[in-house]
């Protein structure tokens, strides 16, 4: 566990985003296209977080900033959003997992699916005692 003022910055993976894949189902008055929800790789939250992102930016934008807990799919979206429109992204998250009582040890933290999918998406990740410590250290990067 992380003192409350101690961050750890965790590193980047060399690793290309694989694209989904879409099944079509030709009828003959239609096309249904199936993607599964299990193949979406930032969640169903990627169904949305691109065109949310393009709403909330502004020209000169140049990262996406995610505050959260380690566990959750909000920062994989918002670092899948950044990558698909090639911006930064930096996210703050507290090593207290949502719907946990107790901290997770950072090594089963650090292997996650999470934090593996947000090293393959260059995610910038600051490891942060609690939700307070990432919220706060997120204000200083926020322009």
């Amino acid at each position: 566990m992380l003192a409350v003022n101690e961050v750890v910055v965790l590193p980047k993976l060399s690793v290309s985003v694989v694209n989904v894949v879409v099944e079509t189902v030709k009828l003959p008055d239609k096309n249904i296209f199936i993607v599964q929800e299990g193949e979406l790789f930032a969640g169903t939250k990627q169904r949305v977080a691109v065109d949310f992102a393009k709403r909330q930016i502004t020209p000169d934008t140049t990262t996406l900033l995610y505050t959260g807990s380690y566990n959750g799919a909000g920062a994989i979206a918002t670092a899948y959003a950044a990558n698909v429109l090639k911006l930064k992204c930096k996210v703050f998250l507290s090593e207290m997992g949502t719907g946990f009582s107790t901290w997770t040890p950072r090594k089963e933290i650090i292997a996650s699916r999470q934090i593996k999918s947000l090293q393959m998406l260059n995610a910038d990740i600051y490891l942060c005692y609690d939700y307070r410590s990432a919220r706060d250290l997120t204000y200083d990067y926020y322009d």
